[in-house]
């Protein structure tokens, strides 16, 4: 007999039988491999329950998002498992004492047949520090440059002077003020002026109470810029009545918007109330 008789022989022979052998060889195998012992690491999220806004403590350390826990488990098992399929892990502050918390195994949701082998970090330090509010004061300060020939006289005066603010003692004893956005005077001729000024948004765990106010007004005086008198030059009273000459001349564009708007209302209610040549007290 040839020799590729013998092996063709030898390959069908019995085939039925031979194939199902085959089978229960893969399926032993699978089962064996699959229930043997593996480790699988994945990130799950970290969820702090903190306690109630009444006990006036709040959590000032800065806490990771998230935490990789290891797992043992069968290998099957593991290979299907997701982040979602075990859920958060809680860490229970409610008490708001605590200095150290070790991550318990047991408040892990897993398969049956898996365990928590180790949790990375192992826990996490909690730092606290008391609630308190305080009246801080509004800084505004001015930016750009008033028309030629005049200054801004003072500072700006902001309304309200000073904003609540509430946070951890730590960050609210050592604020200095709060923030206003700076009041643009470009341009500005003599006037008082009153603007809207946002208030910077609050840094760390701090809050700002400011009822209805969702920001601050302020107001800037404008001036001719008389820096280069003093108050004892009287025999320049020429220049001072030239300098202030000037100034009203280059006011009157405001001064014009003044005057229509206290017209311009009584001009709409009765207009017969208004003649040429009539003067209005602005």
């Amino acid at each position: 007999m040839a020799f590729s008789d013998t092996v063709r022989s030898a390959l069908t022979e019995n085939l039925n039988l031979k194939l199902v052998s085959i089978g229960f060889t893969l399926v032993l195998y699978s089962l064996v491999h699959g229930s043997q012992d593996a480790q699988r690491s994945m990130e799950v999220t970290l969820v702090t329950l903190l306690p109630p806004g009444e006990a006036n403590r709040e959590l000032v350390s800065q806490l990771p998002s998230h935490v990789r826990v290891t797992l043992r488990g069968p290998r099957t098992t593991l290979d299907d498992l997701h982040a979602e399929d075990i859920g958060s892990l809680q860490v229970d502050a409610r008490g708001a004492q605590d200095r150290h918390v070790t991550f318990d195994k047991n408040s892990m949701h897993v398969p049956t047949g898996v365990i928590v082998d180790e949790f990375m970090p192992a826990g996490i330090d909690l730092r606290w520090d008391d609630v308190v509010t305080r009246d801080v004061p509004v800084q505004a300060t001015v930016a750009g440059t008033p028309a030629p020939g005049f200054i801004v006289k003072g500072v700006p005066v902001a309304e309200p002077a000073n904003v609540r603010v509430r946070g951890p003692k730590s960050e609210v004893s050592v604020l200095q003020h709060v923030r206003a956005e700076a009041f643009d005077v470009s341009g500005l001729t003599e006037n008082s002026y009153t603007r809207n000024l946002a208030i910077d948004a609050p840094m760390g765990g701090l809050q700002y109470e400011l009822g209805n106010f969702k920001a601050i007004t302020a107001d800037v005086l404008i001036n001719p810029d008389l820096s280069d008198f003093t108050w004892i030059e009287y025999y320049r009273a020429d220049e001072l009545i030239a300098r202030g000459a000037e100034a009203a001349q280059r006011a009157l564009p405001a001064i014009h918007k003044v005057v229509e708007a206290k017209i311009v209302p009584i001009q709409r209610a009765a207009p017969e109330a208004i003649r040429p040549g009539d003067t209005v007290n602005a």
